[in-house]
């Protein structure tokens, strides 16, 4: 690696690009984290209401690791982004029909 140094500074240009990326890297973990200070919770009960499943769809869902939740004190809660985000990760695309038409004789 060439040790190539700024005009103006005494530090390696490698080393300047290599910050620019990982500041980079960083606003870009940030921007992903960041949630809206409206977001959603969720009560379990509210969640059963949302989702239209019964309780013990809801605990299999917990256990299979399909649904995000918060545990805080043995109260449960649920984040509305999440409840969308995994409905719209299971959308289903409406595929041509494969019904055959038959002929009547």
């Amino acid at each position: 690696m060439q040790n190539k140094m700024n005009k103006n500074q005494s530090t390696p240009i490698w080393v300047e690009d290599r910050v620019d990326e990982l500041l980079d890297k960083v606003a870009e973990i940030i921007e992903k984290n960041q949630r809206p200070a409206n977001e959603v919770i969720l009560t379990e009960k509210e969640t059963l209401q949302w989702l239209k499943v019964s309780k013990r769809t809801l605990a299999s869902w917990k256990a299979e690791g399909i649904i995000i939740y918060s545990k805080i004190k043995g109260v449960i809660f649920y984040r509305l982004s999440d409840i969308l985000t995994l409905v719209d990760n299971n959308r289903v695309e409406p595929v041509a029909s494969t019904r055959r038409i038959f002929r009547s004789k």
